[in-house]
């Protein structure tokens, strides 16, 4: 392994302590990286806790059919762009239901470069719940140098959003919600769904909010169901 690998490995690892301890997800979308970030990232013991998987959307049309790319942005602004990093950073966080996504797209080479977009043109794109933002970047040296650079820099652009989002707590893991539903209608039935709340809290409060409802309460249920409750 060269020197370059080893230190993606290493901040993949710092990276996946960071997301761990916030208990965030994290899904890529790749087509110049053709799957070297995701490849880093579960190059890490453990990484199963925070990566939910990715998207190799080297082709427009699965950029456009799996990952929601609008076909406009493609034919507006082309793959190798600010938009189409966005949409598909987007794409890949909607889609796997990560907390954060991941995206890279530009011109590896050698060839495939032009005067607007030369090789070495790359775009990150990193999307959250609350935001969406994309990064230029210009590397230089062979293909294998450019996709490796493109990783260290969508490596280090994470590690500065979750900094960042330390400092602002704009990054919050989103808790899923346990709904119990129970009538007030006694035998116990009120006691029962609080012991349950009880230890789903002490099991899942990292994870989940539980909540106990009668639906019966609901303001749609007609009087007279609501007003039945006591026999059943």
């Amino acid at each position: 392994m060269t020197a370059n690998k080893e230190h993606l490995f290493e901040l993949s690892a710092q990276i996946g302590e960071m997301l761990t301890r916030k208990n965030l997800t994290v899904s890529t979308a790749e087509s110049c990286t053709g799957g070297l970030l995701g490849h880093v990232l579960t190059g890490v013991s453990g990484s199963s806790a925070y990566y939910l998987g990715g998207v190799i959307s080297y082709s427009n049309s699965v950029k456009a059919k799996i990952l929601g790319v609008n076909y406009e942005t493609l034919l507006e602004h082309g793959a190798v762009s600010h938009q189409t990093a966005q949409e598909m950073a987007e794409g890949t966080r909607e889609r796997l239901d990560a907390t954060i996504g991941l995206s890279t797209t530009g011109v590896a080479g050698p060839t495939g470069g032009t005067p607007e977009k030369p090789v070495g043109l790359v775009y990150i794109g990193i999307s959250t719940e609350n935001d969406t933002q994309s990064y230029e970047c210009h590397f230089t040296g062979d293909r294998e140098d450019i996709k490796e650079s493109t990783v260290k820099r969508v490596l280090e652009l994470l590690s500065e959003t979750l900094t960042k989002a330390d400092e602002e707590n704009s990054i919050v893991a989103r808790k899923k919600k346990i709904l119990i539903l129970t009538g007030d209608a006694g035998m116990g039935h009120r006691s029962a769904a609080e012991a349950v709340q009880k230890a789903l809290c002490q099991k899942y409060s990292q994870h989940c909010d539980v909540e106990i409802i009668n639906p019966l309460n609901h303001p749609k249920v007609p009087g007279f169901i609501r007003e039945s409750e006591t026999d059943y």
